[in-house]
Protein backbone atom coordinates (compact mmCIF):
# COMPACT_ATOMS: atom_id res chain seq x y z
CA UNK A 1 0.00 0.00 0.00
CA UNK A 2 1.27 3.51 -0.82
CA UNK A 3 1.40 6.58 1.24
CA UNK A 4 0.39 9.49 0.04
CA UNK A 5 2.42 12.88 0.81
CA UNK A 6 2.30 16.64 -0.53
CA UNK A 7 3.13 16.66 -3.94
CA UNK A 8 3.39 19.23 -6.60
CA UNK A 9 0.22 21.12 -6.61
CA UNK A 10 -1.71 20.36 -10.00
CA UNK A 11 -0.03 16.81 -10.41
CA UNK A 12 -1.94 13.68 -10.79
CA UNK A 13 -1.01 9.93 -11.76
CA UNK A 14 -0.35 9.67 -14.81
CA UNK A 15 -3.70 8.06 -16.93
CA UNK A 16 -3.29 5.96 -19.84
CA UNK A 17 -4.97 7.45 -23.07
CA UNK A 18 -6.32 4.74 -23.71
CA UNK A 19 -7.88 3.52 -20.45
CA UNK A 20 -7.46 6.51 -17.95
CA UNK A 21 -9.10 5.54 -15.00
CA UNK A 22 -6.23 4.77 -12.12
CA UNK A 23 -7.24 3.31 -8.88
CA UNK A 24 -5.08 2.48 -5.50
CA UNK A 25 -5.02 2.11 -1.48
CA UNK A 26 -2.86 3.97 0.26
CA UNK A 27 -1.79 5.55 3.59
CA UNK A 28 -3.25 9.23 3.51
CA UNK A 29 -1.28 11.90 5.65
CA UNK A 30 -1.85 15.84 5.38
CA UNK A 31 -1.95 16.71 1.92
CA UNK A 32 -1.66 20.72 1.35
CA UNK A 33 -3.80 22.60 -1.13
CA UNK A 34 -3.96 21.70 -4.73
CA UNK A 35 -6.02 20.38 -8.02
CA UNK A 36 -6.20 18.07 -11.53
CA UNK A 37 -8.09 18.32 -14.69
CA UNK A 38 -9.77 15.08 -13.77
CA UNK A 39 -12.25 13.27 -11.32
CA UNK A 40 -11.18 12.19 -8.19
CA UNK A 41 -13.24 9.86 -5.77
CA UNK A 42 -11.64 9.21 -2.50
CA UNK A 43 -12.67 6.23 -0.12
CA UNK A 44 -11.98 5.74 3.37
CA UNK A 45 -10.79 2.42 4.53
CA UNK A 46 -10.19 3.20 8.12
CA UNK A 47 -9.04 5.84 10.28
CA UNK A 48 -10.42 9.86 9.79
CA UNK A 49 -9.66 12.98 7.73
CA UNK A 50 -10.89 16.54 7.40
CA UNK A 51 -11.06 17.30 3.55
CA UNK A 52 -11.25 20.76 1.95
CA UNK A 53 -12.68 21.57 -1.41
CA UNK A 54 -13.28 24.87 -2.70
CA UNK A 55 -13.30 26.40 1.28
CA UNK A 56 -16.16 23.96 2.11
CA UNK A 57 -14.73 21.17 5.13
CA UNK A 58 -15.98 17.66 5.13
CA UNK A 59 -15.21 15.31 8.31
CA UNK A 60 -14.53 11.92 6.24
CA UNK A 61 -14.70 8.51 8.49
CA UNK A 62 -14.14 5.02 7.61
CA UNK A 63 -16.57 3.98 4.31
CA UNK A 64 -16.93 7.55 3.49
CA UNK A 65 -16.93 8.75 0.08
CA UNK A 66 -16.11 12.06 -1.70
CA UNK A 67 -16.03 12.80 -5.31
CA UNK A 68 -13.99 15.98 -6.18
CA UNK A 69 -14.54 17.94 -9.90
CA UNK A 70 -11.48 18.66 -12.27
CA UNK A 71 -10.06 22.37 -11.43
CA UNK A 72 -11.23 22.05 -8.38
CA UNK A 73 -9.18 23.53 -4.90
CA UNK A 74 -9.10 20.83 -2.33
CA UNK A 75 -6.55 19.61 0.32
CA UNK A 76 -6.68 16.86 3.15
CA UNK A 77 -5.69 17.88 6.83
CA UNK A 78 -6.06 16.07 10.16
CA UNK A 79 -5.17 12.53 9.40
CA UNK A 80 -5.94 10.23 12.12
CA UNK A 81 -2.82 7.59 12.19
CA UNK A 82 -3.29 5.34 10.46
CA UNK A 83 -5.85 6.35 7.79
CA UNK A 84 -6.13 3.87 4.85
CA UNK A 85 -7.92 5.15 1.74
CA UNK A 86 -8.48 4.58 -1.83
CA UNK A 87 -8.72 6.88 -4.49
CA UNK A 88 -9.41 6.69 -7.91
CA UNK A 89 -8.55 9.22 -10.55
CA UNK A 90 -10.66 9.05 -13.95
CA UNK A 91 -9.92 11.53 -17.35
CA UNK A 92 -11.26 12.74 -19.93
CA UNK A 93 -10.80 9.99 -22.53
CA UNK A 94 -13.07 7.74 -19.92
CA UNK A 95 -15.67 8.58 -22.53
CA UNK A 96 -15.48 8.15 -25.97
CA UNK A 97 -15.27 11.24 -27.96
CA UNK A 98 -18.24 10.27 -29.81
CA UNK A 99 -19.63 10.96 -26.72
CA UNK A 100 -18.37 14.52 -26.13
CA UNK A 101 -21.72 16.51 -25.17
CA UNK A 102 -22.09 13.62 -22.28
CA UNK A 103 -18.05 13.98 -21.15
CA UNK A 104 -18.48 17.85 -21.32
CA UNK A 105 -21.59 17.62 -19.05
CA UNK A 106 -20.01 15.15 -16.58
CA UNK A 107 -16.32 16.75 -16.53
CA UNK A 108 -17.42 20.28 -17.22
CA UNK A 109 -20.71 21.49 -16.93
CA UNK A 110 -22.01 19.74 -14.04
CA UNK A 111 -20.97 19.47 -10.44
CA UNK A 112 -21.37 17.50 -6.91
CA UNK A 113 -20.49 20.84 -5.40
CA UNK A 114 -24.17 20.88 -3.13
CA UNK A 115 -23.40 17.16 -2.11
CA UNK A 116 -20.28 15.68 -3.10
CA UNK A 117 -20.13 13.67 0.35
CA UNK A 118 -21.98 10.25 0.68
CA UNK A 119 -21.79 9.02 4.07
CA UNK A 120 -24.09 6.01 5.89
CA UNK A 121 -24.89 8.69 8.44
CA UNK A 122 -26.70 11.12 5.95
CA UNK A 123 -28.19 8.99 3.45
CA UNK A 124 -27.68 5.52 4.17
CA UNK A 125 -29.67 3.91 0.78
CA UNK A 126 -27.85 6.37 -1.78
CA UNK A 127 -24.73 5.48 0.08
CA UNK A 128 -25.04 2.35 -0.08
CA UNK A 129 -24.90 1.96 -3.74
CA UNK A 130 -22.58 4.22 -4.54
CA UNK A 131 -19.54 2.38 -1.93
CA UNK A 132 -20.60 -1.17 -3.59
CA UNK A 133 -20.10 0.43 -7.04
CA UNK A 134 -16.52 2.06 -6.01
CA UNK A 135 -15.66 -0.83 -4.12
CA UNK A 136 -16.92 -3.17 -7.34
CA UNK A 137 -14.68 -1.72 -9.62
CA UNK A 138 -11.42 -1.48 -6.76
CA UNK A 139 -12.08 -5.33 -6.64
CA UNK A 140 -11.69 -5.70 -10.04
CA UNK A 141 -8.62 -3.64 -10.14
CA UNK A 142 -6.82 -5.77 -7.30
CA UNK A 143 -7.90 -9.10 -8.76
CA UNK A 144 -7.54 -8.05 -12.73
CA UNK A 145 -8.49 -11.08 -13.91
CA UNK A 146 -9.75 -11.50 -17.80
CA UNK A 147 -11.76 -8.27 -19.08
CA UNK A 148 -11.05 -6.29 -15.83
CA UNK A 149 -10.68 -3.15 -17.78
CA UNK A 150 -14.17 -3.89 -19.42
CA UNK A 151 -15.65 -4.16 -16.05
CA UNK A 152 -14.15 -1.12 -14.65
CA UNK A 153 -15.34 1.07 -17.25
CA UNK A 154 -19.13 -0.13 -17.16
CA UNK A 155 -19.26 -0.35 -13.32
CA UNK A 156 -17.90 3.41 -13.99
CA UNK A 157 -21.04 4.19 -16.03
CA UNK A 158 -22.53 3.22 -14.23
CA UNK A 159 -21.60 5.27 -10.85
CA UNK A 160 -21.94 8.24 -12.59
CA UNK A 161 -25.61 7.47 -13.82
CA UNK A 162 -26.20 6.84 -10.20
CA UNK A 163 -25.12 9.85 -9.33
CA UNK A 164 -27.10 11.71 -12.23
CA UNK A 165 -30.55 10.27 -11.28
CA UNK A 166 -29.89 10.26 -7.56
CA UNK A 167 -27.33 12.73 -6.58
CA UNK A 168 -27.95 16.88 -6.35
CA UNK A 169 -26.79 18.06 -9.31
CA UNK A 170 -25.55 21.72 -10.00
CA UNK A 171 -25.15 23.37 -13.49
CA UNK A 172 -21.90 25.39 -13.93
CA UNK A 173 -22.02 28.12 -15.89
CA UNK A 174 -18.92 28.95 -19.19
CA UNK A 175 -19.06 31.87 -16.92
CA UNK A 176 -18.13 30.29 -13.62
CA UNK A 177 -15.69 27.59 -15.82
CA UNK A 178 -13.52 30.54 -17.07
CA UNK A 179 -13.57 32.12 -13.58
CA UNK A 180 -12.29 29.53 -12.16
CA UNK A 181 -9.25 28.69 -14.96
CA UNK A 182 -8.24 32.17 -14.24
CA UNK A 183 -8.42 31.87 -10.74
CA UNK A 184 -6.34 28.86 -11.04
CA UNK A 185 -3.65 30.71 -13.46
CA UNK A 186 -3.05 32.81 -10.74
CA UNK A 187 -2.80 30.36 -7.34
CA UNK A 188 -0.61 28.23 -10.05
CA UNK A 189 2.10 30.83 -9.54
CA UNK A 190 1.33 31.27 -6.34
CA UNK A 191 1.62 27.37 -5.07
CA UNK A 192 4.59 26.99 -7.63
CA UNK A 193 6.32 29.77 -5.70
CA UNK A 194 5.57 28.16 -2.16
CA UNK A 195 6.45 24.92 -3.00
CA UNK A 196 9.75 26.05 -4.56
CA UNK A 197 10.17 28.45 -1.49
CA UNK A 198 8.87 26.88 1.51
CA UNK A 199 12.10 26.72 3.48
CA UNK A 200 12.30 30.28 2.93
CA UNK A 201 10.89 33.16 4.42
CA UNK A 202 7.69 33.81 2.59
CA UNK A 203 6.18 37.17 3.16
CA UNK A 204 2.61 38.63 2.60
CA UNK A 205 4.53 41.45 0.78
CA UNK A 206 6.68 38.73 -1.70
CA UNK A 207 3.61 36.22 -2.48
CA UNK A 208 1.42 39.28 -3.28
CA UNK A 209 4.28 40.63 -5.56
CA UNK A 210 4.38 36.78 -7.56
CA UNK A 211 0.57 37.11 -7.63
CA UNK A 212 0.63 40.33 -9.76
CA UNK A 213 -1.86 41.48 -6.99
CA UNK A 214 -1.93 44.48 -3.88
CA UNK A 215 -1.31 42.80 -0.22
CA UNK A 216 -4.77 43.78 0.41
CA UNK A 217 -6.23 42.31 -2.45
CA UNK A 218 -4.06 39.41 -2.59
CA UNK A 219 -4.84 38.59 0.75
CA UNK A 220 -8.86 38.65 0.06
CA UNK A 221 -8.40 36.79 -3.53
CA UNK A 222 -6.69 33.87 -1.24
CA UNK A 223 -9.05 33.50 1.46
CA UNK A 224 -12.17 33.79 -0.97
CA UNK A 225 -10.31 30.96 -3.20
CA UNK A 226 -9.20 28.69 -0.82
CA UNK A 227 -11.02 29.02 2.61
CA UNK A 228 -7.96 29.92 4.92
CA UNK A 229 -5.29 32.41 5.05
CA UNK A 230 -2.13 32.15 3.28
CA UNK A 231 -0.23 31.96 6.94
CA UNK A 232 -2.41 28.59 7.46
CA UNK A 233 -2.23 27.42 4.41
CA UNK A 234 2.05 28.16 4.29
CA UNK A 235 2.12 26.69 7.58
CA UNK A 236 0.68 23.30 7.11
CA UNK A 237 2.50 23.00 3.62
CA UNK A 238 5.46 23.32 5.79
CA UNK A 239 3.89 20.53 8.32
CA UNK A 240 3.20 18.47 5.68
CA UNK A 241 7.05 18.43 4.56
CA UNK A 242 8.17 17.87 7.78
CA UNK A 243 5.67 15.00 8.62
CA UNK A 244 7.19 13.20 5.46
CA UNK A 245 10.78 13.80 6.88
CA UNK A 246 10.19 12.91 10.04
CA UNK A 247 8.77 9.65 9.00
CA UNK A 248 10.99 9.13 6.23
CA UNK A 249 14.15 10.13 7.27
CA UNK A 250 16.48 9.60 10.38
CA UNK A 251 16.94 13.62 10.44
CA UNK A 252 17.39 15.36 13.59
CA UNK A 253 14.69 17.22 14.61
CA UNK A 254 16.05 20.44 14.66
CA UNK A 255 17.31 20.03 10.95
CA UNK A 256 13.84 19.16 10.10
CA UNK A 257 12.25 22.31 11.74
CA UNK A 258 15.08 24.71 9.66
CA UNK A 259 14.63 22.23 6.70
CA UNK A 260 10.64 23.36 6.55
CA UNK A 261 10.84 27.32 6.97
CA UNK A 262 10.23 26.97 10.90
CA UNK A 263 12.65 29.99 12.61
CA UNK A 264 13.41 27.77 15.70
CA UNK A 265 12.84 24.53 17.46
CA UNK A 266 10.60 25.93 20.18
CA UNK A 267 8.38 27.44 17.21
CA UNK A 268 8.09 24.20 15.40
CA UNK A 269 7.02 22.51 18.27
CA UNK A 270 4.75 24.78 19.66
CA UNK A 271 3.16 24.58 15.98
CA UNK A 272 3.24 20.60 15.31
CA UNK A 273 1.30 20.38 18.48
CA UNK A 274 -1.30 23.26 17.45
CA UNK A 275 -1.66 21.35 14.24
CA UNK A 276 -0.99 17.78 14.83
CA UNK A 277 -1.49 17.23 18.72
CA UNK A 278 1.65 15.88 19.35
CA UNK A 279 5.36 16.84 19.37
CA UNK A 280 7.22 15.98 16.65
CA UNK A 281 8.94 13.25 18.63
CA UNK A 282 5.96 11.71 19.77
CA UNK A 283 4.71 11.99 15.93
CA UNK A 284 8.08 10.33 14.49
CA UNK A 285 8.00 7.87 17.66
CA UNK A 286 4.50 6.10 16.61
CA UNK A 287 4.59 5.96 13.19
CA UNK A 288 7.91 3.53 13.79
CA UNK A 289 6.59 2.04 16.37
Amino acid sequence: MERMDSKPWNQKRYLEPTFPIYLWDAYLRGFSLHWHDCIEIIKIQSGHIRAQIEGKYFELETNDILFINPNYIHGFFDAGFGTKVTLAQIGLGFLDPSLSEIRDMIFTHTSLAKDPFFSQRKNPQLHGKVLSLFDKANTETKQQTPGYRLAIKSTMFELFLLLFREAPIQQISNLDILKRANRNVILDKVFKYVHENYAEEISLDTIAEVAHLSKYHFARFFHQHTGQTFHIYLTRLRLTRAESLLIDTNDQITDIAYQCGFTSIKTFNRTFRTYLYCSPTEYRNKYLK
